[in-house]
């Protein structure tokens, strides 16, 4: 198998980004219409805003590649628990090309996959951690035990989660769901992509391109909402290599790098309002005790920490410069963390 990982630094909230940056599209993956549609996701005022949130909110949800290797409690297996997050992000990138490229019917259909996708992987993670084992989710992952129906995921993970304002959340997601279910059935008429697209001419109409876009942005709302509540410990973003150096504790903290996109989609006000409920968390409380019980390393001991394993870099191996090794050993972890996710079973233990 094959696999490509950009990490990328996105270093204030306020810097330009698109999802042509998010996503690093091949030469030639883009159609003509798609490359077109890319142009005007920036040119016209009456998409241009809600492509720079989706593109945000996209990135900020790949930002969480780094804290889905946490290891949650509980006994058993640890080989693909995170395979819902990465086929969510798999199928938001295919739906993402396949709007571009003049597919909205498809490419819309395929968002319902994706908030699918994350609300069951933050639901089997706490369901692992409320049984203390694995064995059901492997019974899910092997075709052995049904999935549980959507609604239930939807009331279990507002609960779990200790999500506030439970009942307005799960309305707003049915209402997401509901509308996202059209177009994988049957859209009523005010629903029509055909009617937006003032035809059946595949030329990627603005209006097609802001209502794929709306969608998107509240599918990625939803998930993040419910990622930062299962990792709490990402809106407590740390220096990771000043304690730790190149050699972190995979899969545990988020850094000011990771944060940038989640501040840029919510706001630092919603952000203090999460962190002044979620403080006391005992995985906030232990991680944070934890990092602060570490003493700050020094320049020369950051560099000595450096292992340097060849790979299709930009980066080179002699730099000094701290972030650019922090972003190489990013990049090889997320490899690594999807590597192990699609690679083949481990052994009866794992």
């Amino acid at each position: 198998m094959e696999f490509f990982v950009m990490a990328r630094i996105f270093r204030h909230p306020d810097d330009a980004i698109s999802l042509r940056d998010v996503w690093t599209f091949a030469d030639g993956e883009l159609n003509v219409l798609g490359e077109a549609a890319s142009r005007r996701l920036d040119d016209e005022k009456q998409v241009a805003k809600l492509h720079r949130e989706v593109a945000s909110s996209t990135q900020a949800l790949i930002e969480f590649w780094d804290l889905v290797n946490f290891t949650r409690t509980g006994k058993g297996r640890v080989q693909y628990r995170n395979y819902l997050y990465f086929e969510a992000l798999h199928a938001l990138r295919e739906a993402t090309v396949g709007m571009l490229n003049g597919l909205p019917r498809a490419s819309t259909g395929l968002l319902r996959s994706v908030l699918e996708m994350v609300l069951l992987h933050c639901w089997w993670q706490k369901r692992i951690e409320r049984t203390g084992n694995s064995k059901q989710f492997y019974g899910w992952l092997e075709g052995r035990r049904p999935q549980p129906r959507f609604r239930d995921i939807v009331a279990n993970n507002l609960d779990w989660l200790e999500f506030p304002a439970a009942t307005e959340a799960s309305k707003s997601i049915q209402h997401t769901y509901n509308q996202l279910c059209s177009y994988v059935h049957a859209p009523i008429r005010e629903e029509s992509l055909t009617m937006l697209n003032r035809g059946n001419v595949g030329r990627g109409a603005a209006a097609v391109l802001n209502h794929w876009l709306a969608l998107a942005r509240e599918v990625l709302l939803i998930g993040l909402q419910q990622l930062v509540h299962l990792y709490p410990q990402s809106i407590f973003p740390v220096d990771v290599y000043r304690k730790f150096g190149f050699n972190p504790p995979v899969g545990t903290y988020f850094d000011k790098f990771n944060f940038v996109p989640l501040e840029a989609v919510f706001g630092i006000a919603q952000i203090e309002s999460w962190r002044s409920r979620l403080r006391n968390h005992l995985t906030v409380e232990g991680l944070l005790d934890f990092y602060n019980s570490r003493l700050d390393l020094t320049e020369e001991e950051i560099l000595q920490t450096w292992d340097y394993v060849k790979c299709s870099s930009p980066v080179d191996r002699e730099t000094d410069d701290p972030v650019a090794r922090w972003f190489t050993v990013k990049a090889q972890m997320r490899a690594i963390s999807m590597g192990m996710t699609y690679s083949e079973p481990l052994g009866p233990y794992w």
